[in-house]
């Protein structure tokens, strides 16, 4: 684990920006959290897409599985084929301190897993009530009965599922009404859709082909069908845009699903070597804009090819007029001429028609591009920021998210087969295989707010981001690995759904052992990320401010008022001795001649008696009701002066207590000659309970008049003569 040196104020800053935030969760599938059981799922689960509803604070999540992981079911048990899930999760609120875990609310199979392979890779919503769900099908599969008696048998078959959402319904939260069956080539494949506000109008783009041999590539057993081809090779693709409205009025079928689009209105294909899609959008005047890979010449969808060549991957976005289909705008995404430029995924600034961002590799390094869409003038780049691996290591970006103000974008990516990204932020190599990481770009300076790698020695990989109310980073991808919870191996592949906070803890951060971290965000940079926090967020920023300003000036308040205790204190040290004698003044010494010479006394009472002393401590505050006038040589500044003074004749002599010998109450006998008058001043003190010497005087070193030699006291003052 990386070390990180806090230092005092942004360490409050920290804390400050920690008590904030909500509390990041992680989630990993695969053993029994929905199903009955807590054994290992043997079915192997792929990530799709995820959407964010903010309304009720929930993410919905697709994707395909062979496992039962999904399934509400008892009894559930793995399957051989691929199916559907639909499932929603609903996120911890802001404020509620230490829970990390998000609760799963609903999950489902969908499709006819014991036969045929079907998968869903795509999703758009219309409100909390209703899904289109995107993907595949083979024969015979979840929406084989909506094709129309006559018409043309697929191999494989594109879909969209019509799902009703029922958030409030304890037993039932999702129902299949019906959908779209696509078969106008042998295979199809719904990669990404877009919706009218109404969800009346559906732009959905598919992969399609004419080959329908099984891809000798794709894995015999449990394959990704969202990211790989079972049929036909990846040359065998092209896409096709399609318009399609909602019926108005829906029948059921036998099997009491729905057909509930009309044919298409208008479609569009799109060819050449290869290509790949990346994403569809739709702009508030109606018009559509496709973004996505070409490796060829396409001089329509991806005109001026600078060095018009064919064996580099350039990017394109194009323009398609929403009313029929026509071509308003074609550029050609070609960052370093001659090398790969290659588009995986695009964002937007919710509400802004006029800038996108681009996240996706230049050869193989990563990067995030800003592009602006000017009418009249088309779509022009404003600027680019790279990420490369280290030791020229395979690094790619993946997908991309905004916050609401647009004023911070978030970008994740992947770090292939062992490679690190070459960022000093990240200290730790690589664990092993494919590593995500993540990062959030501050869009005006256009410099790294934070950034981090993640993973495990086995493949880590994402499938798509999101932006919660409160501008937190949603991540949906896929491990092969213990990254969320401890699995037993590399043979399946889970999901797994998390969140980061705006300045980037997650919850592996602090709460997953298992799971190899690879950074942790300096403190300067959560510092920087909390003083661009989102507009949404300004009352936090405005908490965060007043708590860092109130807790430095009681730190500063503190410090000073401790140094002055310091110094009160030690000025206390050296007078206490002084005044607690001078409180003598008033009471009369009976000095005389010792006969082992020197001076020793007694405390005269006002009434000629001597006063004894005993072992225990005077009270600390000395009173004497009394006073009487005495001679000089029994004032009390005599035996102050005796006890300060030193030895003029003898340098390396000082004074000492004068209670040397006495331990708990008793007498240490040195001397036999001098113990019958140690004797007469060690009586019981009991009559001048009330004087008290002070509770922390300085220790002194006095000097033995019997055998000349030294020893240090431990408290001085405890004893008198």
């Amino acid at each position: 684990m990386m070390t990180i040196y806090w230092y005092p104020s942004l360490l409050l800053m920290a804390l400050a920006a920690t008590a904030a935030l909500s509390a990041p969760f992680g989630i990993q599938s695969g053993q029994g959290i929905l199903s009955s059981g807590k054994e290992e799922d043997g079915g192997s689960s792929f990530s799709g897409s995820m959407l964010y509803d903010a309304d009720h604070h929930v993410v919905f999540l697709t994707g395909s599985t062979y496992g039962k992981f999904w399934s509400m079911q008892s009894g559930a048990t793995e399957t051989s084929s691929s199916s559907c899930f639909v499932s929603i999760l609903s996120l911890p609120e802001e404020g509620e301190g230490e829970q990390h875990d998000a609760t799963w609310l609903h999950a489902n199979r969908l499709g006819n897993a014991t036969e045929v392979d079907e998968s869903c890779s795509a999703m758009v919503n219309i409100d909390s009530n209703k899904l289109y769900i995107g993907g595949s099908s083979d024969d015979k599969g979840i929406l084989t009965s909506l094709r129309h008696q006559g018409s043309t048998r697929a191999t494989q078959y594109g879909i969209i599922l019509d799902i009703d959402v029922h958030l409030k319904s304890p037993s039932e939260q999702t129902s299949l009404l019906g959908g779209r069956l696509f078969h106008s080539t042998s295979v199809q494949s719904i990669r990404s859709m877009v919706t009218t506000s109404d969800g009346e109008t559906v732009f959905a783009v598919s992969e399609d082909s004419d080959v329908s041999h099984l891809n000798p590539m794709f894995p015999t057993s449990q394959g990704n069908l969202i990211r790989e081809n079972k049929y036909g090779t990846s040359k065998d693709i092209f896409l096709r845009v399609s318009k399609m409205r909602r019926k108005k009025k829906l029948t059921p079928t036998s099997f009491d699903l729905a057909e509930t689009f009309e044919p298409h209105l208008w479609t569009k294909e799109i060819e050449a070597d290869e290509i790949r899609i990346a994403g569809l959008e739709l702009l508030s005047s109606g018009s559509v804009v496709l973004f996505g890979s070409i490796l060829g010449v396409n001089e329509e969808f991806a005109p001026n090819d600078r060095d018009g060549t064919k064996d580099d991957w350039d990017g394109f976005i194009t323009q398609f007029d929403g009313m029929d289909g026509r071509i308003l705008y074609s550029y050609r995404v070609d960052i370093s001429l001659g090398n790969d430029d290659v588009i995986n995924g695009i964002c937007r600034q919710k509400g802004q028609d006029e800038v996108f961002y681009v996240a996706g590799r230049k050869n193989y390094s990563a990067f995030l591009a800003r592009m602006l869409i000017i009418e009249g003038d088309g779509i022009m780049l404003d600027w680019t920021k790279s990420l490369d691996a280290k030791r020229d290591g395979k690094n790619v970006g993946l997908r991309c998210a905004i916050t609401d103000d647009g004023r911070q974008v978030y970008i994740g990516g992947r770090a292939l087969n062992g490679a690190t990204i070459d960022h000093p932020t990240i200290v730790q190599p690589s664990h092993g295989g494919d590593d995500i990481w993540l990062g959030q770009i501050d869009v005006d300076s256009q410099n790294w707010n934070w950034l981090k790698q993640m993973g495990t020695s086995a493949d880590e990989d994402l499938s798509d981001l999101q932006v919660d109310k409160y501008n937190n980073l949603l991540v949906f991808g896929n491990t092969n690995g213990s990254f969320l919870r401890q699995s037993k191996g590399n043979e399946m592949t889970d999901v797994f759904v998390m969140s980061l906070a705006r300045n980037g803890e997650s919850i592996n951060d602090h709460s997953s052992p298992m799971v190899p971290q690879h950074s942790l965000p300096p403190v300067s940079q959560i510092s920087s990320s909390i003083n661009k926090s989102d507009g949404s967020a300004s009352s936090n920023g405005d908490l965060i401010a007043v708590v860092v300003v109130t807790i430095t000036f009681f730190l500063v308040l503190a410090f000073f008022w401790r140094q002055r205790r310091k110094s009160i204190e030690s000025y206390q040290d050296e007078n206490q001795v002084s005044k607690y004698l001078k409180g003598f003044d008033d009471v009369e010494i009976d000095l005389k001649q010792s006969a082992t010479g020197g001076w020793h006394g007694n405390y005269v009472n006002h009434d000629g008696g001597l006063r004894y002393f005993s072992s225990t401590r005077m009270e600390e505050a000395v009173s004497f009701v009394h006073s009487c006038e005495m001679s000089p040589l029994t004032h009390a500044a005599i035996v102050q002066d005796s006890l300060f003074a030193l030895d003029d004749d003898d340098e390396d002599t000082t004074i000492r207590d004068s209670s040397r010998g006495m331990r708990n109450g008793a007498v240490e006998q040195e001397d036999s000659s001098y113990n019958g008058l140690v004797d007469a001043y060690n009586n019981t003190w009991d009559e001048l309970s009330q004087h008290t010497l002070p509770t922390q005087p300085k220790a002194l070193v006095d000097v033995d008049i019997s055998d000349g030699t030294e020893e240090k006291e431990e408290t001085w003052g405890q004893d008198i003569i």
